[in-house]
């Protein structure tokens, strides 16, 4: 069986930062660190969900989500760069979103998954899809060991 055509269930890349980056004071450092412990190190991902947390458990579209964006670049920033807001680029990361189980999307809108918060999701559904990973990769890491003891 090959599985040169197969595409993962999920893609996760984890990263662990010592507890002295808790004290960050900028809230918006800490959801990038967040992200960069999944494996996302970019900046609009991070204003996803940033936009997200701060509007709860309300529905979004991608325009509501690029428009809140905005504002917050304006405000932090002194102006409101477009750069990285192009519905394409929106609708990859709330896609990557959906597929780490953290958001879910309905009629085009999107918010944190069954109406909770990110805590509640990660702990609810990331999780879940970490420990799956962790048992392919015992079960991998047997039936490989299992092959090379022949030799």
């Amino acid at each position: 069986m090959s599985f040169k055509n197969k595409k993962p269930l999920a893609k996760i890349q984890l990263s662990w930062y010592d507890d002295s980056t808790l004290l960050e004071e900028d809230s918006f450092k800490l959801v990038r660190l967040f992200l960069k412990s999944l494996g996302i190190n970019a900046r609009v991902p991070a204003e996803i969900l940033e936009v997200l947390l701060l509007f709860g458990d309300e529905y979004l579209t991608t325009k509501r989500i690029k428009e809140k964006i905005l504002e917050l670049r304006k405000k932090r920033y002194g102006r409101a760069n477009r750069k990285g807001l192009t519905e394409r680029n929106l609708q990859k990361w709330l896609k990557q979103f959906i597929e780490l189980e953290l958001i879910e999307r309905y009629r085009e809108r999107y918010r944190f998954k069954n109406d909770k918060s990110l805590s509640y999701a990660f702990e609810k559904y990331t999780l879940e899809l970490l420990n799956n990973a962790i048992e392919y990769n015992k079960k991998l890491i047997a039936e490989i060991e299992k092959r090379y003891e022949k030799w």
